[in-house]
């Protein structure tokens, strides 16, 4: 899927898969931005895909939520091309661009 961008908003596909690769299905994503009021939230598919959409350019604060505890908290930069997230056993995670 191509990265789209409409009024200087971007559109960010991604994957959240656990420290083996296996996917986080149903897991709760939410980013804010650092630099301007914006927040984003969406939910991983089965295959722990995401499309986080509405994003302007800048830094953001990433959360992964599953079974109601927080999984994973990082930052990243817009604009990318693809967000692959990486939550470790113990609770910490690795964010990363492909």
């Amino acid at each position: 899927e191509q990265d789209l961008t409409v009024d200087g908003l971007r559109r960010l596909p991604g994957r959240v898969t656990d420290a083996e690769g296996a996917p986080l299905a149903g897991a709760g994503v939410r980013v804010a931005s650092v630099d301007v009021e914006a927040e984003t939230r969406a939910t991983t598919d089965e295959r722990g895909r995401v499309l986080l959409e509405d994003l302007p350019a800048g830094r953001f604060l990433l959360q992964v939520e599953e079974s109601g505890r927080v999984r994973h908290a990082g930052t990243f930069e817009v604009p990318s091309d693809f967000l692959a997230v990486v939550v470790e056993s113990a609770g910490s995670a690795a964010p990363g661009g492909e």
